[in-house]
């Protein structure tokens, strides 16, 4: 039986805006453990990094993992020449987590498929300054749905959920489009990439959990083991993933509430900890069809792919109830 599983960029987690900035919202950021995860493993700013911060952020996904029935995590990995390489941060984690957490794409070979196919429009946009006032930059607009292309790849790769809004990636994609710059063969290569994100037309709420404890929540942490080996959560996880693969979702959905309303009433580990709640996701209308689309703009990969289930991402960060960046 295969079980849920979720894809999240790294996340640093902040109690207040403060932390991250000071009096200026648009001052440099303080903390420079945000910077380490950017930075490359000689740089000399990492040592000023607050590890036990990362490893709190690190933590944070325990709670992403339950609220979506998930049983694991995968994580979009940085260069080994990074200092924010899997081991490094691996190194973080408790042996539980540990265990939990799988960083993919090591060798960044499907970013590396992806980006060629997009390098032709990248030649077609010259660089720009960003500026207050004025629309978002071309460069980064492709920037950020090359970016949701990489995300929904390795949900697919992987069989995970991922979170963000295609509704976004198609609305960056449409204002790139309607550039003279761009060549006939870049918009048809974009036109194949808005292909994808548009199949994704089906919106459902689907049932999960809610993290009621505060961030981070030690007692969540050290019953980690027990929480995911509990027969009741597997079942509902694997309801979950099956969400994904069938087009009728009625009967899952039911299914699926029935069994998060008897956890949260009845199992020990769930009191205190979490509530019932529903996310806001998005299906594609054909699933097989989504899957065809990206193997055929991204076919030097070489793998079979699913069609996964795209989490509301707005709804989602709110749910921290925390001052987020996302890396």
């Amino acid at each position: 039986m295969k079980h849920n599983a979720l894809l999240s960029e790294f996340t640093m987690v902040f109690d207040q805006s403060s932390d991250i900035f000071g009096e200026d919202q648009y001052e440099f950021l303080r903390d420079p453990s945000f910077l380490g995860l950017i930075l490359r493993r000689e740089d000399p700013d990492t040592q000023e990094m607050n590890l036990s911060l990362i490893a709190d952020c690190l933590e944070e996904y325990v709670r992403r993992m339950i609220g979506a029935c998930a049983c694991r995590v995968a994580i979009p990995a940085h260069g080994p020449k990074m200092w924010a390489a899997p081991n490094r941060l691996k190194s973080l984690l408790t042996p539980t987590n540990r265990k939990r957490i799988q960083f993919v794409d090591r060798r960044q070979a499907i970013w590396a498929d992806l980006q060629a196919y997009l390098h032709p429009v990248f030649d077609d946009l010259p660089p720009e300054e960003p500026k207050p006032g004025k629309p978002t930059p071309l460069r980064d607009l492709l920037s950020k749905s090359a970016w949701d292309l990489y995300i929904l790849t390795l949900a697919s790769r992987h069989g995970c959920e991922a979170v963000f809004s295609p509704t976004e990636t198609i609305a960056g994609i449409d204002t790139l489009t309607r550039s003279d710059l761009l060549s006939p063969e870049s918009k048809s290569r974009l036109s194949v990439v808005r292909g994808i994100f548009a199949l994704y037309s089906n919106s459902q709420n689907v049932p999960g959990f809610r993290c009621i404890a505060k961030i981070p929540q030690t007692s969540m942490r050290e019953r980690l083991d027990e929480i995911l080996e509990d027969a009741y959560l597997l079942e509902a996880s694997h309801l979950r993933r099956f969400l994904g693969l069938k087009a009728n979702t009625k009967a899952i959905k039911r299914d699926l509430r029935k069994l998060i309303k008897f956890i949260v009433e009845h199992r020990p580990w769930a009191k205190g900890i979490l509530t019932a709640a529903t996310q806001t996701a998005l299906l594609p209308a054909v699933p097989s069809e989504a899957a065809g689309v990206l193997l055929e703009a991204i076919s030097n990969t070489g793998f079979a792919l699913s069609a996964p289930l795209l989490i509301d991402s707005i709804a989602y960060h709110q749910d921290t109830g925390a001052r987020i960046i996302v890396s």
